[in-house]
């Protein structure tokens, strides 16, 4: 998410000072759960799994994703075209890997193309956007999209319900974000006062009984 928003926001100065304080100070003011999640995946000494990342054993959770990928990957193998079908395959809380042995290449190529399309028509939405007051909103749908792609290679973030609903309400929005500028009125100057016309030059203005 960052990443993105340090590419394509003309603040990017800003967003990068920001991550920077972050990352040196960030220790000093992050809530402890935060602190603790952090040494917990990496430092924490017990619930060990099987994997290590930098010589340090992964958690227990993230070793069942690395599980998750080894058995996707073996299931595809068995049936690389049109996979097992949805939940026709073990669990795993993986979802391009669970996509992949569920739908088979078709169904995942056709999931690749969604997030592509997806992806440019945010960028352009953003492009064309750029200078008006709704600039932010699609910057921070294309960064937020970005976060989402990422994330989704660990979690089966694109099939949770209390992340799709706002997610695909929010897309209707953007692509449809362009029309309704090009269809909201123009601005319309203020009305002259009684005091505005009869305190400045008139220009041939009569001035407006009282």
């Amino acid at each position: 998410m960052l990443l993105t928003l340090i590419f394509f926001s003309p603040r990017r100065v800003i967003i990068i000072i920001g991550v920077l304080f972050s990352v040196v100070f960030g220790a000093s003011f992050m809530p402890k759960s935060v602190i603790d999640r952090f040494n917990y995946t990496l430092n924490a000494k017990e619930d060990r799994g099987d994997y290590e990342i930098g010589g340090a054993k992964v958690d227990t959770s993230t070793s069942a994703r690395f599980d998750s990928f080894r058995q996707g990957l073996a299931g595809f193998a068995k049936s690389p075209f049109l996979g097992y079908g949805v939940t026709g395959f073990t669990f795993m809380d993986a979802q391009f890997v669970r996509v992949l042995v569920e739908a088979g290449l078709f169904g995942f190529a056709a999931f690749i193309w969604l997030l592509y399309r997806t992806w440019r028509t945010a960028r352009g939405v953003y492009q064309q956007l750029v200078g008006s007051k709704y600039e932010g909103l699609a910057l921070g749908y294309l960064a937020g999209l970005a976060a989402m792609i990422v994330h989704s290679i660990g979690a089966n973030t694109f099939i949770i319900v209390r992340i799709m609903e706002p997610f695909w309400f929010l897309t209707g929005i953007i692509t449809l974000l362009p029309a309704l500028v090009v269809s909201e009125p123009a601005p319309q100057p203020a009305p002259l006062t009684n005091s505005a016309v009869g305190s400045g030059p008139r220009h041939g203005i009569a001035a407006i009984p009282r």
